[in-house]
């Protein structure tokens, strides 16, 4: 994680005198500020072009209200966002949590709890990150494993093979033709044996 000094945060609020105040407050406890909002359409726009660190995301907003625009954020360019609101509403929290949102903030806030909010939605954002890159990862090997299994089944049926040395044939082609194992199961699978198909689908690493 960043250390304070360097994290740019992003303030959206239509309110410009709480801007202002939020602001100052950041600047004192050493954080730059990237740019401002006030409306959730233009959040989303300077997201995308200033990409900060973090961004304070007032709840009630003109154009897009800071859910939405937090939705489509984390949709497309994601990044820690901490809600702005004027009450602790339990729907409105609930609703946050669906957009991805990683803190809660009621205004007035206390100037002693934006330190350790920004250092919580930061830390959240990047472990709920890695575990969706994991998840993404294990996903993909499991569909691997599903195109290399079927390719076994046809290479032990064509050659009178057991398991283990169906798996040798595939991974033997595969270092030999610089390729990954689902690609040489993909090709097992289209033609029917280790004959690739001319020109060759495989996407040569």
């Amino acid at each position: 994680m960043k250390t304070i000094k360097t994290t740019r945060l992003l303030i959206a609020d239509d309110q410009s005198f709480s801007r202002d105040a939020l602001k100052d407050a950041l600047i004192e406890k050493g954080f730059d500020i990237a740019g401002e909002a006030a409306t959730g359409k233009e959040a989303i726009k300077l997201n995308k072009k200033l990409k900060p660190d973090l961004i304070f995301m007032d709840v009630k907003m003109p154009e897009l209200n800071g859910i939405e625009a937090s939705h489509e954020i984390n949709s497309n360019n994601p990044v820690p966002i901490i809600l702005l609101a004027a009450k602790d509403d339990r729907s409105t929290i609930e609703r946050a949590k669906s957009a991805g949102v990683m803190a809660y903030l009621v205004k007035p806030f206390n100037k002693k709890e934006l330190v350790p909010n920004i250092e919580i939605a930061i830390k959240h954002f990047h472990e709920f990150k890695k575990v969706k890159n994991e998840n993404s990862d294990l996903k993909t090997k499991l569909n691997a494993r599903k195109f290399i299994e079927k390719a076994k089944g046809i290479l032990m049926e064509k050659h009178n093979i057991n398991e283990q040395e169906a798996f040798r044939m595939i991974q033997k082609t595969a270092m030999d033709k610089h390729a990954s194992m689902k690609e040489i199961a993909e090709s097992i699978i289209m033609t029917g044996d280790l004959i690739f198909p001319k020109p060759c689908s495989m996407k040569i690493r």
